[in-house]
């Protein structure tokens, strides 16, 4: 496994939306990824892909973004406006090839939409497993949001308050739920990261470090509005129940890939399969133009 120090190199233009460079390439289309792994810069799953698309292609791994900085975007297209500056940085003009999983592949999609806006072409996105939101969730936040825009309640107060309630709520529920509850996957990293998360009630600048509440705040009720046409979906068993939610965006005739397994499965013991399919695809692509 290369050492990431070693082996790639980062943009640091802002290093709260930063890009790592995995692979070199020459002569070839860049793919860019966004692989949301919070954890990770970049996780072992873009490095089987990157190798999967070859040598020759450059491959940009895009990191979540980073919330606990001077800037932090208040809508999901502020915060999607920064990864398109990183990736204009290293492609300035198209056609684009975009792949994203899980909250990468939902961000993904605003990446997409305002390259299109901005009269650029993608020529290919490939939507991995993309994550979605319970649709109760969905309207709970809706409201809540229209509520607070009645009382005229700033959106950054907003958002704090949504982000102390929901480390509140996920604190106390440890004492009557099991430990390994999907619910607290991850929360001894978050320990790890900041001792502070152990409180009920730990600071603004501990919760902004929290990738997956900020995201929730942002996502929870984005409605994805881009051309579908360069997009085809890579799907896993377990999540087929959150298709029908993505189907207005696939193409009519296109293919969809179902791999076996689950969400987490598909980058870990069926990543090989999975980099065969995204490869399979831009070949596609490439075939297509020729």
């Amino acid at each position: 496994m290369p050492n990431i120090t070693q082996q790639t190199e980062v943009a640091v233009e802002n290093p709260q939306a930063p890009i790592f460079t995995l692979q070199v390439g020459k002569g070839l289309r860049p793919f860019f990824f966004l692989h949301g792994d919070w954890w990770s810069q970049a996780p072992i799953y873009a490095y089987a892909l990157s190798r999967a698309l070859g040598r020759k292609r450059p491959f940009y791994a895009l990191e979540p973004y980073h919330f606990d900085g001077p800037n932090q975007p208040l809508t999901l297209e502020a915060l999607a406006a920064e990864h398109v500056k990183a990736i204009k940085q290293k492609q300035p003009d198209g056609p684009y090839l975009l792949g994203g999983y899980c909250n990468g592949a939902l961000i993904a999609c605003e990446v997409v939409r305002q390259l299109q806006t901005h009269g650029d072409e993608v020529r290919l996105m490939v939507m991995i497993t993309p994550s979605t939101f319970p649709i109760k969730a969905r309207k709970l936040l809706k409201a809540s949001r229209a509520i607070c825009s009645a009382l005229h309640i700033r959106p950054s107060f907003q958002r704090d308050i949504f982000l102390r309630m929901r480390h509140a709520r996920r604190h106390l529920l440890r004492y009557v739920e099991p430990a390994d509850h999907p619910r607290f996957s991850g929360y001894e990293a978050l320990i790890e990261l900041d001792s502070r998360f152990k409180t009920v009630f730990p600071p603004l600048e501990t919760l902004h470090k929290e990738f997956a509440g900020y995201y929730a705040w942002l996502a929870g009720d984005y409605q994805p509005n881009f051309d579908p046409t360069p997009t085809r979906f890579i799907w896993v068993e377990e999540d087929l129940d959150k298709r029908p939610r993505w189907q207005a965006f696939e193409p009519e005739g296109a293919p969809v890939t179902i791999l076996p397994g689950t969400h987490l499965t598909c980058v870990t013991e069926h990543s090989g399969q999975l980099s065969e399919h995204v490869k399979s695809y831009v070949e596609q692509v490439e075939t297509d133009e020729a």
